[in-house]
């Protein structure tokens, strides 16, 4: 649908009120953040939508305006795991579920969107199970949907973590998809739970996603010497890149290829010998231009110490707070160093 509205929606008439809730900066429409009270109010207003045509469209304004409000009134995700207050990480109890974000989530997801529209490169450092590449993608799905002619490309260091179809889907979003598990998957995943107003025509392939009505696309690549380089992006998200085996030879080569170097790249740290380690502190020294992001793990709710000891019992040490931790300099541990040898630099 085209959006030929540019004022802040007009809802109240019709727009379920509610209290305790969480109100979009942008838009000042209140959305509940409790899951149980989420999903009965976007229950309503998608009852409120199909019964009237302006509220759809004002609905439809709201979300291309405002991401957060996007995804915290009409994104689903997968939850396979879930971690538990009480405990370790285990299996989710409910796996399709709204998603209604933390305020960390809020934060990264408008920085992430704040460096492509200004042209910054973001290198995101992050503890584990924090919901970060669900970040990513539902910013990368909002232009896909709302943003006119922008072309990105996503990496990872493996095709078939990338994208994992057979064919060309038919009636995408809604017949059979790519395994969630893959980052285009996650992408199918939340398109097939919009509703049907939302979801433009689009044209799905392997590692291709175009959105025939205002030509955006997406599309992906594994993270080899050479991809990326041959065609100019509006954005590039590099997944996970402190496993990829060529990043210092990528980075030469798709920088180029970026507007105004809207590189977004994300990983857990792996050590100090590699080429996300390096980039991300010689940005923290201020020698690149990239914008350094840390985002620990006691962030979210019910994550305090305790929780962390109960979490990592089994870990050495060392990876106990590689994977869970609280300061950047604990991220880039690895076996036989110590915070002395981080802090040095």
């Amino acid at each position: 649908m085209p959006n030929s509205f540019f004022n802040k929606p007009e809802l109240e008439k019709h727009f379920p009120l509610v209290k305790d809730v969480w109100t979009c900066p942008i838009t000042g429409l209140k959305v509940p953040k409790d899951p149980a009270a989420n999903l009965q109010w976007r229950a309503k207003i998608l009852e409120l939508a199909d019964e009237d045509e302006e509220f759809r469209e004002d609905l439809y304004t709201a979300c291309s305006q405002s991401v957060l409000f996007f995804v915290n009134a009409f994104v689903f995700t997968l939850l396979v795991f879930e971690v538990d207050t009480e405990g370790p990480v285990k299996q989710a109890e409910h796996k399709h579920i709204p998603m209604v974000t933390w305020d960390v989530q809020d934060t990264h997801i408008l920085r992430i969107e704040e460096c492509i529209i200004k042209g910054l490169s973001l290198l995101s450092d992050k503890s584990r199970n924090m919901g970060a590449t669900w970040n990513h993608l539902v910013e990368l799905t909002h232009r896909f949907l709302f943003a006119d002619a922008e072309s990105h490309l996503i990496l990872s260091r493996k095709e078939d973590t990338v994208d994992i179809l057979d064919g060309q889907p038919k009636q995408y979003p809604y017949g059979p998809l790519a395994d969630p598990g893959t980052l285009f998957g996650k992408i199918d995943y939340i398109l097939a739970h919009l509703p049907e107003w939302m979801v433009p025509r689009c044209n799905r392939k392997k590692m291709h996603l175009v959105n025939l009505d205002n030509k955006t696309r997406i599309d992906g690549e594994s993270a080899n010497a050479t991809a990326g380089s041959s065609d100019r992006r509006t954005s590039i998200f590099m997944d996970e890149m402190a496993k990829m085996e060529h990043a210092e030879d990528l980075l030469t080569a798709i920088l180029p290829t970026v507007e105004h170097g809207k590189l977004v790249c994300f990983s857990s740290a792996r050590g100090m010998k590699n080429t996300f380690a390096k980039t991300y502190w010689n940005a923290k020294r201020g020698l690149n231009e990239f914008v350094p992001l840390f985002i620990p793990y006691n962030v979210l709710p019910g994550r305090d110490r305790a929780w962390w000891k109960r979490t990592t019992a089994n870990f050495p040490g060392w990876k106990a707070l590689q994977e869970y931790p609280s300061t950047q300099e604990e991220a880039f541990l690895t076996a036989g160093e110590c915070l002395f040898d981080v802090y040095k630099l």
